[in-house]
């Protein structure tokens, strides 16, 4: 016959009758449990009300386990030791899923991971991600749990991944664009820069070319708000146009130009090991793959396609 769940003693009073057992002791348990010695006596007299036995007889400096408190300590200890595993066990799993910060390329931010870090948060919602963008080359393990850098492949640093490699679009607002051909856009422009790659047009101008340059900006985010608003023409990474509604406001000038840049990622020595950054980094690994194969495909439409399968 099982216990109704309200006759069932409260974890308090079985805490306390152990300790004060295990001393035979009613002070030193009270220290043990930072409470008064009236309150560890007040719950072991609670508890032997409930059970409607006497767990302990108090005499002298000393208390005694009565017959039915020897018998009912080692289960008691059994039923604790039990708990503290559990706790153990669900503090540790919880120390694992923590929060991941990802450092990562500024383009790639904005035209790439984003919508692969709120799938995985959605299948992960543990997992909390601290996300900061970083313009530089050079790794910051320290700062963040997951790095991932724009950089040569043959400067990877050890334990980098490859995850693809980098290429280039010139592109312009459709709505400026309309009626022109990409000849004439690109003799006319004006040219917005980034101030960090004020070269990125040599590719596409050919010699005679002389178009005037507009806007120079330090930032991508900002580069390509500046072309969809209509304020020139700009060459930007192909990751950051991906988007459905980036492609359906902007219009390509030329094919795609790949550059001698990849994207690579690290994990830092210290969260390699925890399974809330490894479980990020191999999403982003898979999806990185997903992309770069159907890349190799199709092109643009075919990268934006593997990005929304991968999502659904």
């Amino acid at each position: 016959m099982h216990l109704p769940r309200r006759s069932i003693p409260q974890i308090s009073g079985l805490i306390a009758f152990e300790a004060t057992a295990r001393h035979l002791s009613f002070s030193r348990a009270a220290e043990e449990l930072s409470l008064s010695q009236g309150a560890v006596t007040k719950r072991v007299r609670k508890l032997e009300n409930q059970l409607n036995v006497v767990l302990m007889s108090r005499g002298g400096h000393q208390a005694q386990l009565t017959r039915f408190g020897r018998i009912l300590l080692p289960q008691v200890q059994s039923i604790l030791a039990q708990i503290d595993r559990t706790t153990r066990d669900l503090l540790d799993e919880a120390s694992q899923h923590r929060t991941v910060t990802v450092k990562a390329d500024a383009a790639l931010t904005l035209g790439w991971l984003l919508p692969v870090l709120e799938e995985f948060r959605r299948h992960c919602p543990e997992v909390e991600i601290n996300l900061q963008t970083a313009e530089t080359e050079t790794p910051s393990l320290v700062e963040a749990d997951i790095h991932i850098r724009v950089a040569r492949p043959e400067t990877a640093h050890t334990g980098e991944t490859l995850l693809f490699h980098s290429s280039l679009v010139a592109v312009v607002s459709k709505q400026a664009a309309a009626g022109r051909s990409d000849e004439e856009l690109l003799r006319t422009g004006p040219l917005l820069r980034l101030s960090s790659q004020t070269d990125a047009w040599d590719d596409w101008l050919d010699s005679a070319a002389d178009p005037p340059f507009g806007t120079c900006h330090d930032h991508c985010a900002t580069l390509l708000a500046a072309v969809e608003n209509g304020a020139g023409l700009a060459v930007l990474p192909r990751l950051l146009v991906l988007d459905d509604r980036r492609q359906a406001r902007l219009r390509q000038i030329g094919p795609e130009r790949p550059t001698m840049m990849s994207y690579m990622m690290a994990l830092s020595p210290g969260a390699a090991t925890t399974r809330g950054t490894q479980d990020l980094a191999d999403w982003i690994t898979r999806a990185a793959r997903r992309t770069a194969v159907l890349r190799t495909v199709g092109g643009m439409d075919e990268a934006v396609g593997a990005r929304r399968r991968f999502s659904t």
